[in-house]
C-alpha cells in the first residue's frame, strides 16, 4: 500500500499529490497549477516524512499539468535545493514540454555541485521513469558487485 499525502492552498491554484510506493522504493509527486514558497515548504516536509527512514532516495515528478509560473528559473532553483536536501539520488522527469526540458536542465546545472549529484532524465511516461529507474538500480547494484570482485582478485593476488 503506497504512502500518500496531498497539499491543496485554497487560496491559490497549486496542489500537489505525493505518494510512496514500496514496491518500487519510488517517490512520485505530482504538480497542479503553481507553487507559493509557504507551498514550497509544505512539500518538502510532506516529502522527508514519506522518506524517513528508507536508504533508497529517488522519484518521478510529473509536471503536466504545473503552471508556467512554476517553470520560472528562481522557482525552479528553489525547489531543486529542497530535492537536494533531501538527498534524493535520481529523480524522473515527466511532462516537461521542450522548451521547459531544457530550463530544467539549466537551473539543474547551475546548482548541482559534486557533493550534491543527483542523476536524473526526462520521460514522456512513468512506465518509461520506472523502467529508467530500475536499470539505474541495477547498473549500480552490477558496478558495485564488480568493484568487491576486484578488491577480492587483489586480495587472492596479496597472497599468492
Amino acid at each position: 500500500m503506497a504512502n500518500r499525502a496531498t497539499g491543496i492552498n485554497n487560496g491559490l491554484k497549486m496542489k500537489h499529490e505525493l505518494s510512496f510506493k514500496p514496491k518500487t522504493s519510488t517517490l512520485h509527486a505530482r504538480f497542479i497549477g503553481t507553487m507559493s514558497e509557504r507551498e514550497c515548504s509544505e512539500f518538502f516536509i510532506q516529502a522527508a516524512s514519506l522518506f524517513y527512514n528508507r536508504r533508497k532516495r529517488q522519484c518521478i515528478i510529473e509536471f503536466s499539468q504545473a503552471d508556467e509560473s512554476f517553470f520560472a528559473r528562481n522557482q525552479l532553483k528553489l525547489f531543486f535545493r529542497g530535492l537536494i536536501k533531501l538527498e534524493i539520488t535520481k529523480i524522473a522527469f515527466t511532462g516537461v514540454t521542450a522548451f521547459d526540458n531544457s530550463l530544467v536542465k539549466s537551473v539543474l546545472e547551475s546548482i548541482l555541485t559534486s557533493e550534491s549529484k543527483f542523476i536524473y532524465d526526462f520521460f514522456n511516461t512513468e512506465q518509461e521513469a520506472l523502467f529508467w529507474l530500475d536499470n539505474q538500480n541495477k547498473n549500480n547494484d552490477l558496478r558495485n558487485s564488480r568493484l568487491d570482485n576486484v578488491e577480492i582478485q587483489s586480495i587472492l593476488n596479496k597472497i599468492e
